[in-house]
C-alpha cells in the first residue's frame, strides 16, 4: 500500500493558528478555485516567508503524520478574480520602497546644496591699523 504524498501546500501570513486552524486568503470560500504559486526569493529588504512556510509545513507533516514530496508547492489560495493579488502587493511595495528613496535622496540632497551654496555675510571691509 503506498502513501500519498503532498505535493502542494495552501500558505499565507498571519492567518492560522497553532491548533491548526487557516483563515488564509480566500481558502474558507468554496467559489475559490485559483491558486498563486509562491517562490523563493531572497527579500532585499526583507526575509523570504518561504523559511516559514517549510517550518509550518514540517510541524503539520509530524503533527497530522503527513508526508511531502521533495520539494512541494506553496500556493496562495485565491479567487480567480484575485489572481494578481501578489504582483499587486509587490507593485505597491516597490512604489513605496522608490518613494521613500527619492524623498530621501531629495532631502540629502538639499541639505548639502544648502550646506555648500549657503549665503554668507559678506566680510565688512576693515580699517587699517595705524600705529
Amino acid at each position: 500500500a503506498g502513501s500519498s504524498q503532498v505535493e502542494y501546500w495552501a500558505v499565507g501570513i498571519s492567518c492560522c493558528n497553532m491548533q491548526g486552524e487557516f483563515w488564509c486568503d480566500a481558502s474558507a470560500d468554496p467559489q475559490a478555485k485559483g491558486g498563486i504559486m509562491i517562490f523563493d526569493n531572497g527579500g532585499f529588504f526583507s526575509s523570504s516567508s518561504y523559511d516559514q512556510y517549510d517550518k509550518a509545513r514540517k510541524k503539520a507533516e509530524a503533527t497530522y503524520g503527513l508526508l511531502s514530496v521533495q520539494h512541494p508547492a506553496y500556493v496562495r489560495w485565491v479567487k480567480e478574480d484575485d489572481l494578481d493579488k501578489v504582483a499587486n502587493e509587490f507593485r505597491m511595495k516597490t512604489i513605496a520602497t522608490l518613494s521613500v528613496w527619492c524623498l530621501l535622496y531629495g532631502g540629502i540632497s538639499a541639505a548639502l546644496a544648502y550646506a555648500l551654496f549657503k549665503p554668507r555675510k559678506a566680510l565688512q571691509p576693515t580699517a587699517p591699523m595705524t600705529r
